[in-house]
Parts: structure tokens; C-alpha cells; sequence
């Protein structure tokens, strides 16, 4: 079953414990399509029938929905990836932000596999995916955060990130050297 239900629950459950009712909790997943079973056959991704952790109430939230320039390790030339928002609730309440991406035909899929990196029928890279995910992560946080800025205006506190996953360990690097305005706000 993975480490991605656990990431959601057991960082999820210390989290809110820690934060104690004074922010508000939400989860950034990738949003994988496919598992693969003992055999290697892959096999459709239901959060909590094959994960650990019951993800409920999925819908998909177009308005969300994204597109990011993407230069990849072993290709090397700047390609535009669509990226499909779906949201979620967690087993403790928490909102769940699931990020797909959408590939066009014969092209690689940075949400195809839980954790398949280098697969023939997937080759992509450890690598382009922590950079896929986290460049999709902090576009995605700069279009929540200025619309709940907006929504909010006075009583708006800026978020807190944390990134307490390999994959997530990005973000952080993104917003430090980045001048794009468009994907890190």
C-alpha cells in the first residue's frame, strides 16, 4: 500500500494536533492514476481500497485547473504540461489537493504510477517527477493563497508550508530562486 496514505493520516494527524484549531490544514497529493500490484500489472489507483487511507468526496475543481512550462532532465526542451486539480477530505476532515497530469498522447505521464520511477512503460526520472510535482505544488499554492488573500483581506495570514516529503523538498529551493511571479506569486 505505500508511504501516501500514511503521509496523509500520520503527518496529517500530528499536524493538526500541533496547529491545534489555529490554521487551516491542507494536504497537496500527487494525484497518480495507477498502482501496480505484485505481478507488475497495474491496476487503478482508489484511495482507500488500495491505500491505506480513505480519501472521500473526490470531485474534480476545473477552475483550478493549470498549466505549467516544464523542462525535464532528459529531454531538456521546454514543454507546457496541463495539470488537473481534483479535492478531497481526509479520515481526520482535512482538505486533500490532488495534482494530475494530463500528458498528451506518447508522451511521458508524471502522475501515471505511485512511486515508478524508470519504468518501461513510464520512463521518467525520480528526479523530473520531484521537479514536475513540486513546480505544479507551488503554482497551485500561488493561485489558492492569492484568492483566499483576496477573499480574506484583513484577516488573511500567509500560509505555512511544509515540506516534509523527498518529493515536497523542492518547493522551498523553487521560491527562493525563482523570479516567475506566474508560479510562485
Amino acid at each position: 500500500k505505500g508511504g501516501l496514505g500514511p503521509v496523509i493520516t500520520f503527518h496529517g494527524n500530528a499536524m493538526e494536533r500541533l496547529l491545534g484549531g489555529f490554521a487551516h490544514l491542507i494536504h497537496i497529493e500527487p494525484d497518480y492514476r495507477f498502482v501496480r500490484d505484485k505481478s507488475g500489472a497495474l491496476q487503478d489507483l482508489h484511495y482507500g481500497q488500495n491505500t491505506s487511507t480513505e480519501i472521500t468526496n473526490i470531485a474534480p475543481w476545473p477552475e483550478a485547473d493549470f498549466e505549467i512550462p516544464f523542462s525535464g532532465r532528459l529531454e531538456g526542451e521546454i514543454e507546457i504540461l496541463k495539470v488537473e486539480v481534483r479535492k478531497g477530505v481526509s479520515p481526520t476532515g482535512a482538505e486533500v489537493i490532488l495534482l494530475r497530469h494530463l500528458p498528451e498522447a506518447d508522451k511521458r505521464n508524471y502522475t501515471k504510477v505511485v512511486y515508478d520511477y524508470n519504468a518501461a512503460d513510464n520512463n521518467i526520472s525520480w528526479e523530473d517527477f520531484s521537479r514536475f510535482y513540486c513546480l505544479a505544488a507551488l503554482r497551485f499554492i500561488a493561485w489558492f493563497t492569492k484568492g483566499e488573500q483576496e477573499r480574506q483581506e484583513k484577516d488573511w495570514k500567509a500560509p505555512v508550508l511544509m515540506t516534509n516529503d523527498g518529493q515536497a523538498a523542492l518547493v522551498n529551493v523553487f521560491i527562493d530562486i525563482s523570479d516567475d511571479k506566474e508560479n510562485n506569486g
